[in-house]
């Protein structure tokens, strides 16, 4: 409490009351307990009472001769002058226990029951059973915790016809650490959050087993009921317990116990000095002091933890709930956590609270060598900060995939969207940038590639970045001052020493031990990661420190000899031996355990070890594994071969699955809590995911021989293919798991020339990794991938076969998503021959199965003409598709209900792609909407079709708050399928956006324009001819807001990138010149009061009241600027501009403006000072 009193600031100190909830306490500790609970004292005014209390009740003066040693009457006196004193009440209950911290119980016992412990509180209680002691005193209570059996005569309490007899509660509850934590439960609301559970003992006693010699059998057996008697009544039992349960979740239970206090009695008062001398000496160790440390910035900052009540009595991280102010899959720091006093100040000063309206960003670089303990540094910072910080957000940095997955994670538990939401990474960046509370985000890894798109636009906010570039901050055109890098060194020796016994579980303030432990830390360089290593290893082996440094020094000697690690620097073999010491004692456990559930469990973590260090180190789903199990199990039930039913790795335990089709996770899970009591890898309980250290990432996979090393590659890229979903009905979780995947997949392209000797297998993953390729834009990769499986399927099963043709249908399919309409057309054409051979009259099977693929395939091709202008050729395809989709339903009607899509594409192109729906075919698209919701999932591609088409026939027919719905759920279901950045969502999104157009919503139609164009150059490049698309729109929207100069001159821009790049007969283009004709046309032939309407309905779209209110003037001026509105959310330069020259920036060239007679003084300004920041329509001032 002094360290509060310092840390706060306090003239007086404070009191334990004003900081602890509940308060418990027995025998000794249950008198403690009433003298800061229920009568307030502070620390130092309780052990003064209690030494005074001490003197008069076990001094001579006081005994009996008797039963029992001491007079209870002195005790009762006692504690009665000191109640009449404190002016609290002479009640047990306070009265204002509701309306305040500070509530305490004790602990008695039933001298009837000694398994009955009776609970004395301070407060009142729902549903209390204890109704009867309402009027106890405080005096009653105290005997009753203090009736200890020889010292004093049990109390016996009466109420009405209620008598009770307690004795001291020690007897059974000497520890009442768990009774708190049921309390808790009782008293506090369950979704109440945890500061931290402190404990105070009374001091160890030493253990020794009895021995026989000299005392006889009678002698022998006394000795040992004395043991186990005080067993009965040892504290440490249930703080080992408690320890173990809180193991995970650091700085929530704080034990403070003195060595060797334990044997000082009861009665022992005048021995009082040397137990205070042992305590101070106790307090003095660095390890309790840095504890003592923790838990005063808890009590000062008041901060919780991501833990409730609710969870306190079965803590489980399944059982976590989670802080609504973090969102950090990589979880807390480690509880072994020491030192960086320095660093860790040095951070509390530099995001110290802010005075008045400074919000300026903050930023600093945490950076040292791998292993240092960046990571935990931040992390530990962003836990002590309190409640400084309103969010705080963690993302891992290491790649673009990475950190998109860490913004998906943020979006769902900070932003409240579903898995099926559309957020993109730039949208969470975004809401993050605009958030006006303080925030913190760590950017774990950081690497200088593309750092700049893993970090929020703007100036708000505060980033701490690790990583092992020093200069990290020079990639994004910074130059932080000394003050905000600290460059992570080596922990300093005692320091070091203290987390190698913590991580031993020895006790960390042994002289004895720490000397013992200091050559290991010394030899392992003090690098954290090392350290944590080598005690996890002493704590599982149960070795001492000094047999672990003989082994250490014998596998560091091997590890030099060895050509794997030759050239390696000599801090990377130490570290690089105390994982494979680890990893050999696992290894031992398996061959020594063999036959049971320990040699299993060991034999299992070898494998997922030997597998998951080909993934990305960080985030590895556990369902992975399911998914590969259950497709495996699949096949192997119909006969089909499968790679994971046998080969050189045996997988059988860790995919297992029963007879009722669910896979064993047992295996697994016991596994990887190996791997984690070793420290080789982490797991996050709550997401069912696991994780490695970059360097415990690179050993893995570098001790491996070669041969064994391709077996494995193997098996880990198997076993991630198997367990991507690719069927074309997904669900919105389906979608999201395959980009959790892709990470995983980058990794092990790193090992692309590891594959497998029979080539038909290396196809199948081929084909898969290509399909998760293609699904997260990576089209290269894609592609190449298709053509290896065509390749050998063409060989293995001839051109016609239907497996050939599967991955052909992909590549012209991915020929299609990338424009390259030439090449996907020659694909197409291959394929529908080829059918035509494959059909066997013969063979009914093989003949429906390439009937059902010539029809999709014809369709296929028909998209491509379309894309292409070919209107009269895709007509034709359509029309193929339905004679052989006739045929394969043995009909003649050609208005067959199951020929819908392709009628309604062919009364499209007969429209001439005009789109003008007759009102009387709504019905029937809402039947077939109907039937597609009832058939099939709401997100499957039949479903969205027939909404797009719903939506546009009802858009035309001018219903358009029911097009409105229709329309939105079909782009957005895009996204929740494809993703955000997918092309077939950006079309999506871009065809809602003239819908909006259309309604006559231009200013929100510009937005989505701009918004579409600056995703698809991001993604695709400023000449993708999506982009072109997109500029056309966007010029449309502006001109249709009666600011002609601007849009006309980008829709003329658009019209010619695309004829330069389509033709000039194109559709697209052909469709662009006749909609700048009328806009030219429409612009040429409007009068002053035509323009100032159309420019009045724009702005009425954003704010009816501004509009109607607005004179003349004030609307010529919106006619004037280019755009009023920057990128919306980033500042930046508006996406348009790329394709302007300065001349076209700068100057209007046609139309007259009707701001007369400055106009030429206007347009000679850079358009950049007649923008306006905000998305208000300007004011006079504002625009001069």
């Amino acid at each position: 409490m002094r360290r509060v009193q310092e840390k706060e600031g306090l003239n007086t100190l404070p009191r334990p009351c004003d900081y602890f909830d509940l308060m418990a306490g027995t025998s000794t500790g249950g008198l403690i307990a009433i003298l800061l609970g229920r009568l307030q004292m502070t620390t130092q005014e309780a052990l003064d009472t209690y030494d005074q209390v001490a003197k008069r009740i076990f001094n001579r003066s006081n005994r009996k001769l008797s039963e029992y040693q001491f007079k209870a009457t002195t005790l009762q006196d006692a504690v009665e002058k000191i109640v009449a004193e404190r002016s609290r009440g002479d009640l047990l209950k306070d009265p204002q226990a509701a309306q305040r911290k500070g509530k305490a119980f004790v602990c008695a016992v039933d001298a009837k029951g000694l398994d009955v412990v009776q609970l004395f509180r301070t407060y009142e209680t729902p549903n209390s059973e204890d109704t009867w002691l309402k009027d106890c005193k405080v005096w009653e209570a105290a005997r009753a915790t203090t009736a200890a059996p020889a010292y004093f005569k049990p109390v016996e309490i009466k109420r009405g016809s209620v008598a009770k007899t307690f004795i001291d509660g020690a007897v059974s509850c000497n520890n009442p650490a768990g009774k708190l934590l049921e309390e808790a439960g009782r008293v506090f609301n369950s979704r109440r959050k945890i500061g931290a559970i402190l404990s105070i003992g009374t001091g160890t006693k030493p253990k020794n087993m009895p021995t026989d010699e000299g005392s006889g059998k009678l002698g022998y057996a006394k000795a040992l009921f004395k043991m186990l008697k005080n067993q009965a009544v040892d504290t440490e039992h249930v703080h080992l317990g408690l320890k173990a349960r809180f193991k995970n979740f650091p700085n929530a239970y704080f034990r403070f116990n003195v060595p060797g206090g334990g044997h000082i009695g009861l009665a022992d008062w005048d021995r009082m000095g040397e137990l205070k001398a042992m305590t101070e000496k106790y307090l003095s160790l660095p390890a309790v002091t840095q504890e003592i440390e923790e838990i005063a910035d808890v009590l000062a900052s008041k901060k919780t933890l991501g833990i409730t009540v609710a969870h306190i009595a079965c803590l489980t991280n399944d059982d976590l709930y989670i802080d609504t102010k973090t969102a950090r899959p990589m979880g807390s720091p480690s509880h072994k956590f020491v030192g960086r006093r320095d660093i860790l100040e040095r951070l509390d000063s530099f995001f110290a609270p802010r005075g008045g309206n400074v919000t300026g960003r903050r930023q600093f670089l945490l950076c040292g060598m791998g292993g240092a303990g960046k990571t935990q540094i931040a992390l530990k910072f962003a836990e002590s900060s309190g409640q400084r910080f309103n969010h705080v957000f963690w993302v891992d940095a290491e790649n673009l995939q990475t950190a998109r997955q860490s913004y998906k994670e943020i979006a769902i538990t900070e932003m409240g969207q579903k898995l099926d939401d559309d957020t993109s990474t730039e949208d969470v960046q975004n809401w993050i940038a605009s958030l006006r509370d303080e925030w913190l985000l760590i950017l774990d890894n950081s690497i200088t590639a593309n750092l700049e798109r893993t970090v929020p636009v703007g100036n708000r906010g505060n980033i701490i970045y690790t990583s092992r570039d020093q200069k990290l901050d020079q990639s994004l055109g910074l130059t932080l001052p000394p003050e905000a890098v600290a460059v992570v060194n080596d922990l300093d020796l005692e320091d070091a020493i203290t987390l190698l016994l913590k991580a031993a579980n020895l006790v960390a303030y042994s002289e004895h031990l720490r000397q013992e432990a200091e050559p290991v830390a010394t030899e392992l360089g003090c690098l954290a990661l090392a350290i944590d290593q080598a005690g996890s290893y002493i704590f599982m082996q149960r070795c001492s420190i000094a047999d672990y440094l003989q082994v250490f020094r014998e596998r560091r000697a091997e590890l030099l000899r060895d050509e794997r690690y030759k050239g390696q620097d000599p801090r990377s073999q130490a570290v690089y031996a105390t994982f494979d010491i680890s990893y050999r004692a696992v290894k031992a456990l398996a061959t020594d355990q063999e036959g049971h559930f320990e040699g299993e469990d060991a034999r299992n973590a070898l494998r997922i070890l030997d597998l998951v260090c080909f993934y990305h180190n960080e985030g590895i789903p556990e369902e992975i594994f399911q998914r590969a199990a259950l497709k495996r199990h699949r096949r192997v039930r119909k006969g089909l071969p499968h790679p994971l039913a046998g080969g050189a790795v045996c997988l059988e335990s860790l995919l297992y699955v029963a007879d009722d089709r669910r896979w064993s996770a047992m295996p697994f899970r016991f596994g990887v809590m190996l791997l984690e009591q070793f420290s080789l890898v982490k797991q996050d309980m709550s997401r069912r995911t696991i994780s490695m250290h970059v360097l415990i990432h690179s050993w893995a996979v570098d001790r491996m021989e070669p041969e064994y090393k391709a077996d494995n590659i193997l098996c880990a890229k198997t076993i991630l293919c198997c367990a991507i979903p690719t069927a074309e009905t997904l669900e919105p979780y389906d979608a999201y798991f395959r980009r959790m995947l892709y990470p995983h997949a980058k990794a092990l392209e790193k090992h692309a020339d590891v594959t497998y000797a029979q080539d038909l297998t290396q196809s199948s993953l081929d084909i898969d990794f290509g399909f998760l390729a293609q699904d997260a834009g990576d089209y290269l990769f894609a592609e190449k991938a298709y053509k290896r499986a065509i390749k050998v399927r063409r060989l293995e099963f001839g051109l016609d076969d239907q497996s050939t043709l599967n991955p052909m249908v992909k590549l012209a399919g991915l020929y299609q998503r990338q424009a390259r309409y030439g090449e996907a057309e020659s694909v197409w054409l291959e394929v529908i021959e080829r059918l035509d051979h494959a059909i066997d009259p013969d063979d009914p099977k093989s003949a429906t199965t390439a009937a059902t693929s010539s029809v999709k395939a014809w369709m296929g091709l028909a998209m491509t003409y379309i894309s292409q202008s070919r209107l009269d050729a895709a007509i034709n395809a359509l029309l193929q598709a339905r004679q052989r989709k006739m045929a394969q339903l043995q009909t003649s009607d050609p208005n067959h209900e199951a020929l819908s899509a392709i009628n309604t594409h062919l009364a499209i192109l007969r429209d001439g792609m005009g789109g003008n729906w007759n009102t009387e075919t709504i019905p029937d698209l809402e039947a077939r909407l109907e039937r597609c919701l009832r058939d099939h999932e709401k997100w499957d591609s039949r479903t969205l079709r027939a909404r797009e088409e719903l939506g546009n026939a009802l858009a035309a027919a001018g219903r358009f708050d029911e097009a409105e719905e229709h329309l939105y759920a079909y782009a957005h279901g895009y996204a929740n399928v494809y993703g955000t950045e997918d092309a077939r969502t950006l079309a999506a999104f871009r065809r809602y956006a003239y819908y909006r157009l259309d309604q006559g919503m231009t200013p929100e139609a510009e937005d989505l324009f701009r918004l579409n164009l600056a995703e698809i150059q991001r993604l695709r490049g400023q000449r993708d001819v999506e982009a072109y698309y997109s500029l056309f729109g966007l010029g449309k929207a502006i001109a249709a807001q009666a600011r002609y100069d601007e849009g006309i001159l980008l829709m003329e821009k658009a019209k010619d990138l695309q004829e330069t790049q389509l033709g000039a007969e194109h559709l697209h283009v052909t469709s662009a010149c006749e909609g700048i004709s009328q806009m030219v046309e429409r612009a040429s032939s409007m009068t002053y009061a035509d323009r100032r309407e159309i420019a009045r309905r724009a702005i009425a779209t954003i704010n009816k009241e501004t509009a109607a209110a607005y004179p003349d003037g004030e609307l010529d001026k919106w006619t004037t600027p280019r755009g009023h509105y920057t990128l919306s959310g980033t500042g930046g330069e508006r996406p348009e501009l790329v394709y302007l020259t300065r001349e076209e920036r700068n100057r209007a060239t046609r139309f007259p403006n009707l701001w007369e007679p400055k106009r030429e003084t206007v347009l000679e300004l850079p358009i950049e000072l007649l923008h306006v920041e905000d998305r208000t329509v300007p004011s006079s001032e504002e625009f001069v």
